[in-house]
């Protein structure tokens, strides 16, 4: 049998709690695999290529690069997402964020420990130099199966920051003493979730470049602190059109093949609002925003940039299989001899109008911050809805 050379992509988007509904879909793409040359069913892991995951989605792909099953991090959400998601008691509001860092801080910590030596946040770290094995708790970890890439954004710069486990990567060189491949897999993660308004910043320390003592405004210093907040805010909360860059420029080492034969990317979302579907009245319109301008602006900021980064997809690739998008556009499935870089396949469910009224009548909470019982069942039925009406194996070939 000929080696199979096609490479592919799994993207999963940012949303919260509502990585549950993703979770769903996961299931029905690992039922349809296909069996791979040993005449063995493949697996999440074994089929693709590279995971891609912003915020939430970076939680699920990690834990899958890590050997978690799908139950298992459902399982995972069920039980940590309530004290992750609890409201810091005698929060200030304006002054405290609304969620404290430390639950899930620990609950990452303990699902892919800390690396021998690792101090404090507070203190400058030393645990690993170049020439030395990575620790199995970092970026670098062999015990990843496989290509790995998180999404933030450095708050300190406003430039969206990603991490690849790929070893040939600019920064990965373990050479450098600010090798990215150091990182703690728990930090980089905490990074990548710490959604403004409700997380505070998670910061980094990272040696100088030489591992020497350099001046950094005035002061002599062995490294410095970057802060990295939630990479559904960087404008990829869908990951897909940025793991497709990253997988195919030369500049970023994988140098993949395109072609509707060589390259095949499946993108995951966690369940988005019809563009309608909330819209409020026009006179009342400016109260909401002021009412809840920081929640509405990251979830509105999270909707119309993975909408685009979809649109970008669907404008060099096939589509195979997506929801309808606009009235302008349509689902953008016309055949053009132009979108032949790739195969896609979006998986993506947008709630009506009605189904929101449904679900305000039930007095169930969709936000991507709801951890109540009737909130995450919601999130797992409508997943499961949704992917056994709309994932086929003719997706995934």
């Amino acid at each position: 049998m000929a080696q199979d050379m096609t490479k592919r992509i799994l993207a999963l988007d940012g949303g919260g709690s509502r990585g549950l509904f993703t979770i769903q879909i996961l299931k029905k793409i690992e039922e349809n695999l296909p069996l791979n040359e040993a005449g063995e069913k493949h697996t999440l892991n074994s089929y693709f290529d590279l995971m891609a995951g912003t915020s939430t989605g970076a939680i699920i792909a990690t834990l899958l690069r890590w050997g978690f099953p799908l139950q298992k991090i459902e399982d995972f959400y069920l039980t940590k997402l309530p004290s992750i998601f609890e409201t810091r008691w005698g929060r200030i509001p304006g002054v405290h964020n609304v969620f404290h860092p430390d639950p899930l801080k620990k609950e990452l910590q303990k699902e892919f420990g800390v690396p021998p030596g690792f101090k404090n946040e507070r203190s400058p770290q030393t645990y690993w130099k170049p020439g030395e094995p990575l620790p199995d708790s970092t970026m670098g970890s062999q015990n990843l199966q496989g290509y790995l890439m998180i999404v933030t954004l450095r708050a300190d710069t406003l430039s969206h920051w990603v991490q690849t486990n790929h070893p040939e990567a600019p920064y990965n060189d373990t050479c450098r003493f600010d090798c990215n491949l150091q990182i703690p897999l728990w930090q980089l993660i905490r990074a990548g979730t710490a959604a403004p308004y409700y997380f505070p910043p998670q910061r980094v320390w990272f040696p100088h470049r030489d591992g020497k003592p350099q001046k950094v405004n005035g002061k002599t210093t062995s490294g410095r602190y970057f802060y990295f907040v939630d990479g559904a805010i960087s404008g990829y909360n869908n990951p897909a059109n940025l793991a497709y860059r990253m997988a195919t420029l030369p500049e970023y080492y994988f140098g993949w093949e395109t072609g509707l034969d060589k390259l095949k990317i499946i993108s995951v979302g966690t369940g988005d609002y019809d563009s309608n579907a909330q819209r409020p009245r026009p006179d009342r319109a400016w109260r909401i925003a002021a009412k809840t301008g920081a929640e509405s602006s990251i979830t509105s900021l999270m909707a119309i940039s993975g909408l685009e980064q979809d649109m970008q997809c669907r404008m060099a690739g096939k589509l195979l299989h997506g929801h309808w998008i606009d009235r302008g556009v349509g689902a953008m499935a016309e055949s053009d001899a132009r979108r032949d870089q790739f195969t896609y396949a979006r998986y993506q469910k947008q709630f009506s109008r009605e189904e929101i009224a449904e679900f305000k009548k039930k007095k169930i909470d969709t936000k991507f911050v709801s951890v109540s019982p009737a909130s995450l069942k919601t999130f797992i039925e409508e997943g499961k809805k949704y992917a056994e009406e709309n994932v086929k194996a003719e997706h995934l070939l």
